[in-house]
Formats: structure tokens, C-alpha cells, sequence
């Protein structure tokens, strides 16, 4: 049986937490680079392309369990006010809704992560999800080669306008940004 992410909220919340949600369609950009400062990750790359944006962390990556929390509203397991425990950040993310903020932009969010020895992708279509009776996401096998490293790759397509970089840019200015966390566009 393979494996897969339940969604769990009814999908009209999900409309109401994506697309109708967020003001701007850069919102998402802060949402995913706070998610990587959370992770621990010292470095997000995001890379802009006619056709999808990516965003691209060193965090801790996720495992099957992350990445069922992931995709559930308010399943963050992140403590309000706690901190990470290498870095010692202040968490940003609290109520795990973020992530739905990208569906101003792109209607397809693809998740490949790393956590260890485990290597997987979780792709959300969210026109098929909306018509599907389903509320399972399947988990696959990404085909590409595994990286050594933890890491997170979030990428967003079939978008729905252009993003400049320059408007990414300034919307990362709203992100945490120190010496050990860079953002590169």
C-alpha cells in the first residue's frame, strides 16, 4: 500500500486560508523562508523561472511524520515563544497555515524533503484536490539523485502571474535575516 498525506480540514478552508487569505501575492515567499528559518536551515536559495518559483532550504528537512504535520492546518508541533534548539531562534511559525498562502500564486505546491535516510516528495494540485472526493496526498519517491544533506525543496507551478525577483526581494527584507541565515534569490 503506498503511502500517503491526509488533509484534514474541510477543503472551503483551505480556500479560505490560500487564495483568499493573503493580500499580496509575495506573501508566500515570507511564509516559506520563515518555515526554513524554523527548520534551522543557514541558507535558502530562491530560484525564479517563467514557469515556477523554488525555494530551497539546508534545514532539518522533513520525514513522513513532518511532512504529514506539514500538510495539516494548525499541526505544527512548534511550541508559541519557544526557540530552536541549535540555533536558539525565536519560532516564527505558529499555527501552521502558511503554507497555504502560496495558492495566490501557483496552483501546484511539490515538496521534496530529507530528513535523514529518508527522501520524499508530496505534490498538492490543488484544482484536482478540490474536485477529488480524496483528501490524501500520495508520498513518492523523488527519481533524482539524494542529496548527502538534510534539506527541503518547495516548488511552486502552473503560476497564476509573474513575480519579479525584485518584488521577492523586497518581500524577504520582511524575513529574519542574520549571519548565520541568508536568503539568495
Amino acid at each position: 500500500m503506498s503511502k500517503t498525506v491526509t488533509i484534514h480540514p474541510n477543503k472551503s478552508i483551505i480556500d479560505v486560508l490560500g487564495p483568499h487569505q493573503y493580500k499580496s501575492s509575495t506573501d508566500f515567499i515570507r511564509e516559506y523562508v520563515s518555515n526554513a528559518w524554523d527548520a534551522e536551515a543557514t541558507r535558502v536559495d530562491i530560484t525564479i523561472e517563467k514557469d515556477q518559483i523554488g525555494i530551497q532550504d539546508n534545514g532539518c528537512g522533513m520525514d513522513i511524520d513532518g511532512l504529514q504535520s506539514f500538510w495539516t492546518p494548525s499541526g505544527s508541533t512548534k511550541v508559541s515563544g519557544g526557540t530552536t534548539s541549535k540555533f536558539k531562534r525565536r519560532l516564527i511559525g505558529k499555527f501552521g497555515i502558511g503554507k497555504f498562502s502560496a495558492l495566490t500564486i501557483a496552483d501546484t505546491i511539490e515538496v521534496t524533503s530529507k530528513c535523514g535516510n529518508e527522501y520524499n516528495r508530496v505534490i498538492f494540485d490543488y484544482p484536482e484536490f478540490m474536485k477529488s472526493a480524496r483528501w490524501e496526498l500520495p508520498i513518492s519517491k523523488p527519481v533524482a539523485r539524494v542529496p548527502e544533506a538534510n534539506m527541503t525543496r518547495i516548488v511552486f507551478k502552473d503560476l497564476k502571474k509573474n513575480i519579479s525577483a525584485e518584488r521577492i526581494a523586497a518581500r524577504v527584507l520582511d524575513c529574519p535575516l542574520n549571519e548565520d541565515f541568508q536568503v539568495f534569490i
